[in-house]
């Protein structure tokens, strides 16, 4: 009876793992078209979503114009705001970031800068180079292993990034991995239960 149910409290806390993977939910935003950069005009799906404190940060950091999606000029900031909804209890573990680029100068230079200006790692510290000068240049960028682990600041629903520099945006791509957070809780909680019921049946 003791070995049976130290094997059952064994094969719960093996599953416990298991079960966390399989509520993990993957969700995908999509800012602009792919459409090898084509603008569509103002107000079109190309001019996408800047957050009004995003934008006022540009506009007091840096004197270069910006600009929306599809936009081909030499010196630029492309910023964009992704918008998601998350309930009370989930939380994001995990987050990609995919872009469609387009060099717009021989040898530019560029740097992706995230919400509150930090991180603001070079296209050279992603090792993004080169970028296509004619076509467009997917490349993405694991969130999570930057220089300054952005995660938490996906937990508000609201994400911004820009573009800086020598280089235009066709499309952005935010994939989130999101997991409930109180189902990893409940289950431990459950495993722990479990084992404190098997050690009093075998006392």
């Amino acid at each position: 009876m003791k070995k049976r149910l130290w094997k059952i409290a064994f094969a719960i806390l093996f599953l416990l793992p298991v079960c966390a993977l399989a509520t993990l939910e993957t969700r995908e935003y999509l800012l602009g078209d792919v459409d090898g950069f084509v603008y569509n005009g103002p107000g079109s799906i190309d001019d996408v979503y800047v957050d009004p404190d995003w934008r006022n940060y540009w506009l007091s950091q840096d004197p270069r114009p910006i600009k929306g999606f599809d936009v081909i000029t030499s010196e630029q900031i492309v910023p964009f705001t992704f918008c998601y909804n998350l309930a009370p209890n989930e939380y994001v573990m995990a987050a990609t970031l995919t872009l469609g680029l387009r060099s717009t100068v021989s040898d530019g230079v560029g740097w992706l800068v995230f919400e509150g200006g930090s991180p603001r790692p070079s296209f050279a510290d992603l090792n993004w180079y080169p970028i296509s000068e004619t076509g467009t240049t997917i490349r993405t960028a694991d969130l999570a292993h930057l220089p300054d682990n952005v995660i938490p600041n996906l937990q508000d629903g609201l994400f911004s990034v820009a573009v800086r520099r020598h280089f235009a945006v066709d499309y952005a791509i935010l994939t989130l991995e999101i997991i409930p957070e109180p189902a990893t809780i409940l289950l431990l909680a459950l495993g722990i239960t479990v084992i404190r019921r098997c050690r009093q049946l075998t006392k």
